[in-house]
This record gives C-alpha cells, sequence and structure tokens, in this order.
C-alpha cells in the first residue's frame, strides 16, 4: 500500500508511504497534505505546515541514487518561483532523496549549484559517507506569508555525531 494512516500525532497526521521513481511517481508525495507527517520508506520523514509545505525534512544519509523528476524540478514554487530559482532538492537524489514535490522547493540556482553554498554544504556530507562516516540533517525551510519559496533554511546536520549549524538564505550567497 503507498499512503498509510498509522496516527494522529499532535494535531499531525502520520503516514508511512513509498518513494516514487520515474515513470512511477508517488502522487500523495507531489501533492503534500497540510499538518501531515511523512515517514518514507527511504527513512526520510517530512512534516508538512498548514499550507501543505514541508516545514522540516529530517533522516539519516545514505549515497544511494534516486531518480530525478525532472517536471517537478521546473515547476517547483509556481507563481512563487524566481527567475533566478531552479527546482533544489531539499535532500539531494545522490542521497536517495524522493524526485517528488515534497522533496523540491524554489531554491537559488546559483546557491544550489557547483559554486553555492547549497552545494558545497552537500559535497560535505558526500564526502563524509564515502568515507565511512554517519550524516544526519535536519532541514527547516523559513517561508514569508503564503509564499511557497522559501527565504532560507535553518539546517543542523551531524557528521560521527558532531553537529554543525547552518542558516542559509535562499539567494546567490546564501547570505
Amino acid at each position: 500500500m503507498n499512503k498509510r494512516l498509522i496516527k494522529k500525532v499532535d494535531g499531525y497526521e502520520v503516514r508511512n508511504i513509498d518513494v516514487g521513481s520515474k515513470d512511477n511517481w508517488n502522487r500523495h508525495l507531489n501533492n503534500p497534505e497540510p499538518n501531515t507527517i511523512y515517514k518514507l520508506n527511504n527513512g526520510h520523514q517530512y512534516k508538512t505546515d498548514e499550507l501543505g509545505r514541508v516545514s522540516e525534512v529530517k533522516g539519516g544519509l545514505k549515497l544511494d541514487p534516486n531518480d530525478r523528476n525532472t517536471y517537478q524540478q521546473r515547476i517547483s514554487g509556481g507563481e512563487c518561483r524566481l527567475d533566478t530559482d531552479c527546482g533544489g532538492h531539499l535532500l539531494a537524489s545522490m542521497f536517495g532523496g524522493a524526485g517528488e514535490k515534497i522533496n523540491i522547493v524554489p531554491m537559488d540556482a546559483i546557491l544550489n549549484g557547483a559554486k553555492g553554498k547549497w552545494y558545497q554544504m552537500e559535497m560535505q556530507w558526500k564526502r563524509a559517507l564515502e568515507q565511512g562516516k554517519k550524516v544526519e540533517v535536519d532541514i527547516r525551510p523559513i517561508y514569508s506569508g503564503n509564499s511557497k519559496r522559501p527565504d532560507g533554511f535553518e539546517i543542523k546536520f551531524a557528521i560521527d555525531n558532531n553537529i554543525h549549524r547552518r542558516n542559509l538564505k535562499n539567494t546567490a550567497t546564501g547570505e
């Protein structure tokens, strides 16, 4: 079963859900419901706010690539998306991040690109995993009003239990 209600916790519905793949995307993850916690079969957990936006994603990372959903990357954020944005993965596909909408937000293309701070952070995680280290992440997109485009991101991650914190604005420099 693709969508199983477990219970309600603190006003949130908790659902176990399977990540989709190319030509078989999970429609429930492409239309996240408000005030819901999604526990994915890849170990990642997403929490949505009252508007159905992801307010938190957390989980352990593995070098286990998942398919990209170029359609969701292209349309992410709709009318809230800026001309300088791309559809950025909260958890990169190289870490098994879902290709569905739940894992994709409008993100400044430079921030998310090879010279950007988001990409550099992902490479730090990748190097740690390649060295056999354990990487756990907790990412909280920060929104203004009803916008689907995050203003920034509060990131807490641990590499072998050494905790790091980053606050990145959704701008080219991250500042």
